[in-house]
């Protein structure tokens, strides 16, 4: 299947999927709309300060802070690593393989419904700090051993920009972060070069998950159009059987 999309028969209907470039494209629209709504807030307060006692523009504030934690910037970040977990699962699904590399793709979802519920739960944040980080360095570690070796059986493209997105979200949620955290000790949250920095973390971190959706996107449509497009004897038995059934409703 050559078309940029698949188009689905049900019910006398036409389904058509998204391509990879539209979600990518209403991924970037919701992060930059967000980005704006907090520095409409932070521009107000920090350099025309506005807002002062004004509980409507507190509410507004913290509802679109980025450094903030429960509101919507924070749900959204959650979300889209919720949907990195279902892409890693889909992945697991359709690829081809049968190998630790088919396998990799379950941890990562796993991983990354970690991720999720740490953003939403503001895990890292509370008394459990120090567990939640022994773990996901430890999941880091063993991780970035398997998935050198997962990398190689990849197609080259999605080995590259797999790499390159996950290095942008790292760079953001690991090494913005410390220098960011390091600043907030010395000089508090309530200034614009602050602000600044955090939205570069966050930025950051909305970029490379944006870029691994993409990716992974790309990686699901490949997979399954080749195995769609593959003779009935080369699919493997739980495929056979159910392309077996459907020509026999077709019929």
């Amino acid at each position: 299947m050559q078309e940029a999309h698949m188009c689905l028969e049900r019910e006398g209907h036409t389904l058509r999927r998204p391509s990879p470039d539209q979600v990518t494209s209403g991924l970037v629209l919701l992060a930059a709309s967000l980005i704006i709504a907090a520095w409409i807030a932070y521009v107000a307060r920090y350099t025309f300060h506005m807002g002062d006692g004004s509980v409507q523009f507190d509410k507004y504030f913290t509802l679109f802070d980025l450094d903030g934690e429960g509101n919507i910037p924070a749900w959204f970040s959650s979300v889209m690593l919720l949907m990195c977990s279902i892409l890693f699962f889909i992945a697991y699904l359709v690829s081809n393989r049968t190998d630790g590399a088919q396998r990799t793709w379950l941890g990562a979802a796993a991983a990354f419904l970690l991720l999720s519920l740490d953003e939403a739960a503001s895990l890292h944040e509370k008394s459990i700090q120090s567990f939640v980080v022994m773990f996901f360095t430890s999941v880091l570690l063993v991780g970035g051993m398997r998935y050198a070796a997962f990398l190689k059986q990849l197609p080259f493209i999605t080995i590259a920009s797999l790499t390159v997105s996950f290095c942008i979200y790292l760079s953001g949620s690991l090494v913005l972060d410390y220098f960011n955290g390091i600043y907030h000790r010395e000089n508090g949250p309530h200034s614009i070069p602050y602000r600044l920095r955090m939205t570069a973390e966050e930025g950051l971190e909305l970029i490379g998950i944006t870029g691994v959706i993409r990716s992974t996107l790309h990686y699901i449509y490949s997979e399954y159009d080749h195995a769609t497009s593959r003779p009935l004897q080369d699919l493997p038995k739980g495929r056979h059987r159910s392309s077996s059934a459907e020509s026999v409703t077709s019929s």
